[in-house]
Formats: C-alpha cells, structure tokens, sequence
C-alpha cells in the first residue's frame, strides 16, 4: 500500500483518512493540515 502524502510503501498499520492510505507520521500531519485549514475558514467568515 502506497502512502498517499510521502508516496512510499506503508509497511506498518496504514492510518486511513478521506478513504486515502497514510503512515502513521503522515496521518498526524494530515490531521494538523484540515485542523488548519478549518480554523482558517471559520475566521474568515
């Protein structure tokens, strides 16, 4: 399984988000990404 944001084999427990495959270490910077990315919309409104 490829991990979606590094693309390179996941060779541990993939994490999954958005129906999309990342490493564990990739999994957290995707959570902090859509964190970001929701408090900056909800700011802007």
């Amino acid at each position: 399984m490829i991990c979606a944001l590094c693309k390179t084999e996941i060779e541990s427990e993939p994490q999954i988000r958005n129906d999309h495959s990342y490493h564990e270490c990739c999994a957290i910077t995707f959570d902090t990404d859509e964190k970001f990315i929701v408090e900056r919309d909800t700011e802007s409104q």
